[in-house]
């Protein structure tokens, strides 16, 4: 009887390292790769990539009594103190699409999503980063300076931090991995 359970306790144990090493190997990267998913996926929602977040603040943009109304840097340009006749009432830098289109995406915003990416990955901590030198403001808030001049504030839009989503995923990717192992 002893035997047996000594037989056991060495079955338990060399299991134990297989979950050990490929869990080390393996684990860190796959949790890492989809947590930045989970991110990027909050471009898309337009909401922070998690249960019970609420939408972003919408864009002044899109608000027609406002002054950014369809506004579109690089539209309409001209050189600087070259004089233009156009009609009153009119506005420079107007773009119909830009009155609708969603919030953070377009060509800066691209970037913005893009920069995400997996910094560290180990067995004692992950590590998902994003480079662009806007990110903290477009993530939590702040104010920033309008073509170099006044200072205006840029509500937070959330799209990465602690996550419930995240969690619940990287558990399952571990307990898949420990069963492909066990098997």
């Amino acid at each position: 009887m002893s035997k047996d359970i000594s037989q056991l306790t060495k079955d338990l144990k060399r299991e134990a390292r297989k979950i050990e090493r490929v869990l080390d190997k393996k684990a860190a990267r796959e949790i890492g790769l989809m947590a930045v998913d989970v991110y990027k996926g909050s471009f898309k929602k337009q909401k922070f990539n998690d249960s019970g977040a609420s939408p972003w603040e919408q864009v002044k943009r899109r608000e027609n009594s406002s002054g950014w109304y369809g506004f579109k840097l690089g539209q309409n340009q001209r050189r600087p103190g070259a004089k233009r006749k156009r009609r009153p009432g009119t506005k420079t830098n107007f773009s119909r699409p830009r009155t609708t289109n969603a919030i953070l995406h377009g060509s800066g915003s691209s970037n913005l999503r893009d920069s995400i990416f997996l910094k560290t990955a180990r067995p004692d901590k992950i590590e998902i980063a994003n480079d662009a030198p806007y990110a903290e403001v477009q993530n939590d808030g702040g104010y920033i300076k309008v073509f170099g001049r006044s200072r205006a504030r840029i509500p937070g839009r959330k799209f990465m931090g602690h996550n419930k989503l995240v969690n619940f995923k990287a558990g399952k990717i571990m307990n898949t991995l420990i069963t492909k192992t066990l098997k």
